[in-house]
């Protein structure tokens, strides 16, 4: 696959967590966040011009994340790396065969 030309650039782990609704037993609940996946990848900060003219296209993103296509994590999930939270703005498979994802990321805590 096109994404195993670049296996020692996937030097980051991005833990993959989704809120999911735990019940009480007393017909109420609360929503807690459950890691649903690990994966790796790399993880590279945009430049200043970067993040200008996405700004002007598109929902912004400070950071982007590459990875192999996960099908497990939507844009309402959060992923972790490094310790550092991250919300997904934008997941794409930029070239729609399945070999890479572009995950857009701002940081949330």
């Amino acid at each position: 696959m096109w994404m195993d030309n670049f296996a020692d650039m996937m030097k980051d782990t991005a833990l993959i967590y989704s809120k999911v609704w735990v019940p009480d037993g007393k017909a109420g609940g609360s929503y807690t966040d459950t890691l649903i996946a690990t994966i790796k990848g790399a993880l590279w900060q945009k430049s200043a011009a970067e993040q200008y003219l996405s700004a002007r296209i598109s929902n912004t993103s400070s950071y982007t994340f590459a990875c192999k296509p996960n099908s497990n994590f939507t844009a309402t999930d959060k992923i972790v790396i490094s310790g550092v939270t991250y919300r997904i703005s934008k997941p794409d498979d930029i070239m729609s065969f399945g070999d890479i994802m572009i995950i857009g990321l701002e940081v949330t805590e």
